[in-house]
């Protein structure tokens, strides 16, 4: 057969509705199967010398059309609403595009206007020889330029594995590279024009490390979460000579036996606390470091301090808010050394009911660095306060008044969530060792009480005085989620609130029934999937979880931005120093109360994904392993489970499990098998094999060997209609064309 012409394919893409795949555009061309190959070859050249394009699916088109489907940047809008694009993707001719006409059309649905700046597929509609209208299709997360992986072998050379969790995705890893990796390096890479090619490529930006080091793992999480890190050398000279301000003013406390108690490896202490008897009831002051005395408003350092909007925890290490000669040196309550505070002194009654409070600012002196674990030790027995380094009667008392405050959160109903801290320890050469979970002990519940008290004053006292405030606010739990906990409850026979308002003490009522039982942790996480996240605004609308009407954060402006600008509203408000709160318009305080509510949730995000990722390391030497393990999560493409004590989560896809149809049960509490009757309940046991791990994502893939219960009364019974063959309706797989019924899944 003679080649086909040039002319002869451009004739056939115009008047094609839109791309041809390739067996398409052949049968069009009404060639031969062998004749394909010589095409293949012919189609690369038009696209070489510009006149065709073949997009990531194969699809040939003229590069004189614009592709049906187009990434796009929202430039700007008319008063009419129509708005103007910049065209993102890369396979469309620079000449079609110079002299293209696009109108983004109006959106009439809320939700569906995207904002200038975002990125959209749109739909292109042709009206003229090069006018197009544009329909939003849909809205693009924000762009990700580059992405995170690992090196491994793919096709005979090396990929990047990506970081993402879900599908595993290898990209070819580009020959020839500036930046060179090897096996098992994290790596920071982007995508390779794929302009005329048929498999994408990337290189490599930067090279983190080998996997099996913790460094490794934060500085990519840095780069991935872009986090600020690096202070510029004025700030750090100018925090450098900072010193103690003198008493002036001041209250002075430093004969007042105030202790800090944090963690082991804490190494800045905002907090300082005493107690005392005080008629029948108690005297406390909680002493927080005095920030404001060193980062003045509108500052470079301010600036820097409210860009990062908090510090952020990552294992064996932190990236502090502020510079370590403050967050570490000058701010840190370090033990017999003089520090700024401001402090509130506060006097309740016997049931644990604040009676007054004062704020001032003081001068005081930690008089021991305590840790939760020597405090609980003294609180069991095993110790006493001079074995531990506190002042005679100074943990007595603490725990004296915690328990009548402790008495008067239970009768307001706080919500009492059970949430292990999963942590992982290093070792000497800053590589993944063990995995600790640590459970809240009543050390911590005495210095939270303390925080919580002390946050309520804050939040009264600026309220009281019409200031402005940044509060810390909760709100009510979704419906349609409490819906799904109802159905768990009664799966499990639990009898649970009917109303369309639940209390946090309903809450507690229910994780009461479930509490040293199988089902403790399943309800607990169950609970904790209820509740809203806990953001901050200025803009009053309480604590839900705390069951309080309004509540501040004023206790960590060492680590926390929110604290910061609640400590100078103090200050301005109480006229307790010169500085004074440069924020005073709701609007431009609003803004910034989103902006540290985004950086506070990427900090966490950053926090957990780092330990799944070093979790993993460690489990990467068990693959093949069998074990035990306890369901936690049900969903309608395969289940989670944890196990070692919860210290690890793995999951086990549909194809590892019997063959059956599943389908979603009793408020997603059990997997059912329509066919065969296999159930899979959450807080069951069943015995799993670790099949593969990845470290650059933190997943475990785990794959079903045995367990589950049998419950014939969830069998469906199909039988084929009447005179019907009984593989109608299928194709040659001899699979349904449908799907079943909604949240199956088959196989």
């Amino acid at each position: 057969m003679a080649p086909v012409t040039n002319d002869a394919i451009i004739a056939v893409l115009q008047e094609a509705p839109g791309p041809l795949e390739m067996r398409e555009l052949s049968k069009a061309l009404s060639l031969l199967p062998e004749d394909r190959y010589g095409l293949k070859a012919q189609l690369r050249k038009m696209v070489e010398e510009g006149v065709l394009f073949i997009d990531d699916k194969r699809r040939v088109r003229l590069a004189t059309h614009m592709p049906e489907v187009c990434m796009a940047e929202v430039i700007s809008y008319d008063d009419d609403g129509y708005g103007a694009l910049k065209i993102l993707s890369q396979d469309i001719d620079e000449a079609l595009l110079a002299r293209a006409e696009i109108s983004l059309m109006p959106e009439r649905k809320r939700g569906r206007i995207p904002q200038i700046g975002a990125r959209i597929l749109a739909r292109m509609v042709q009206y003229g020889p090069d006018q197009y209208e544009a329909r939003v299709l849909r809205i693009l997360p924000e762009r990700k330029d580059r992405f995170f992986g690992r090196i491994v072998r793919f096709r005979g050379g090396l990929g990047i594995e990506g970081a993402e969790k879900g599908a595993r995705r290898i990209t070819e890893l580009a020959r020839g590279g500036e930046v060179k990796a090897k096996l098992d390096d994290l790596v920071e890479a982007e995508m390779n024009d794929a302009k005329g090619k048929i498999s994408k490529t990337a290189s490599i930006v930067s090279n983190f490390g080998p996997a099996n080091s913790a460094a490794a793992f934060i500085q990519m999480a840095i780069a991935e979460f872009d986090i600020p890190h690096h202070f510029s050398d004025e700030i750090l000279a100018a925090t450098a000579k900072a010193t103690v301000p003198e008493l002036g003013a001041r209250v002075d406390l430093r004969d007042t036996p105030l202790v800090t108690i944090d963690g082991a490896d804490a190494k800045d202490y905002d907090d300082a606390v005493f107690a005392e008897p005080h008629g029948d009831g108690w005297r406390i002051i909680v002493a927080i470091a005095d920030v404001s005395a060193y980062v003045l408003a509108d500052s470079a350092l301010d600036q820097e301090a409210v860009k990062r909007g908090n510090s952020v925890y990552l294992p064996g290490t932190v990236i502090p808010m502020l510079p370590e000669a403050l967050s570490n040196g000058m701010c840190s309550l370090v033990p017999h050394e003089d520090r700024a505070s401001l402090a509130v002194e506060i006097i309740l009654d016997k049931t644990g009911q604040k009676k007054s409070h004062r704020f001032m600012r003081a001068l005081i002196k930690s008089h021991a660095r305590l840790t939760y674990d020597a405090v609980q030790s003294m609180y069991e027995g095993t110790a006493d306060e001079r074995d531990i380094g506190a002042p005679d009667g100074a943990i007595h008392h603490l725990f004296g008044a915690w328990h009548n405050l402790f008495a008067a959160r239970e009768a307001r109903g706080t919500l009492n969530l059970n949430v292990p801290e999963k942590r992982v320890m290093l070792n000497e050469a800053g590589q993944p060792a063990s995995i600790e979970v640590r459970e809240q002990k009543h050390a911590h519940r005495l210095i939270e009480e303390f925080m919580i008290l002390a946050n309520i004053c804050a939040a009264e006292e600026l309220e009281a005085r019409g200031q402005l405030c940044v509060y810390r606010t909760h709100d009510r739990p979704d419906m349609e989620k409490i819906d799904g906990l109802r159905e768990l409850a009664d799966a499990l026979e639990i009898p649970f609130a009917k109303g369309q308002v639940v209390s946090p003490h309903r809450f507690n009522q229910l994780l009461a029934r479930v509490k040293d039982t199988p089902e403790e942790q399943m309800v607990n996480d169950a609970v904790l999937r209820c509740q809203s996240r806990a953001v901050y605004d200025c803009e009053n609308k309480g604590h839900y979880g705390l069951s309080l009407t309004r509540y501040a954060h004023f206790t960590s402006p060492i680590r926390r931005y929110a604290d910061l600008l609640v400590h100078r509203a103090l200050i301005q408000s109480c006229a307790l120093g010169p500085e004074t709160q440069s924020v005073q318009e709701f609007d431009a305080l609003s803004q910034i109360c989103a902006s540290i509510s985004k950086t506070e949730q990427v900090a966490a995000k950053a926090e957990r994904r780092t330990t799944d990722r070093l979790v993993a390391c460690l489990y990467e030497p068990q693959v093949g392993r069998q074990l035990e393990v306890t369901i936690t999560g049900l969903t309608n493409f395969g289940i989670f489970a944890s196990f070692d004590d919860r210290t690890a989560e793995g999951f086990m896809p549909f194809r590892s499990l019997p063959e059956d149809y599943y389908e979603l049960d009793q408020g997603n509490s059990r997997l059912v098998g329509r066919r065969r009757g296999t159930v899979f309940a959450l807080g069951a046991t069943v015995t799993a094999q670790i099949e593969s791990v990845e470290p650059a994502s933190g997943g475990i893939l785990l794959t079903f060997l045995d367990g589950g219960e049998y419950d014939k009364s969830v069998i469906t019974k199909r039988r084929p209609a009447r005179g019907k063959r009984p593989n109608a309706g299928k194709g040659k797989s001899g699979k349904s064309r449908k799907s079943g019924k909604s949240g199956g899944r088959r196989r």
